[in-house]
């Protein structure tokens, strides 16, 4: 499922329990990927994060890890490796 309003995106995962992993940007619409990532902690909502941002800012690699969602965090642009390990 794929979504380009964050707003969407949260209420289909508040409304739903078949969501293995999100695949998040930081630079979002409306509200950003941080904003995104505080109101899946207060939902409990516990699917698993992969970060994909263009920022490789190592205070937003910091920051990402002091969510307890977010699993890795990627820099794009991705390469084709990245997806193979993602499917596999």
């Amino acid at each position: 499922v794929s979504f380009t309003k964050p707003s969407e995106a949260f209420d289909y995962l508040k409304a739903s329990n078949d969501v293995d992993l999100i695949l998040l940007d930081l630079n979002m619409p409306v509200y950003n990927g941080w904003e995104f990532l505080d109101n899946l902690e207060k939902a409990q909502i516990n699917t698993p994060v992969i970060i994909v941002s263009s920022s490789s800012n190592q205070k937003d690699k910091l920051r990402a890890k002091t969510y307890k969602n977010v699993c890795d965090y990627w820099i794009k642009p991705l390469n084709v490796e990245l997806l193979k390990n993602l499917i596999s």
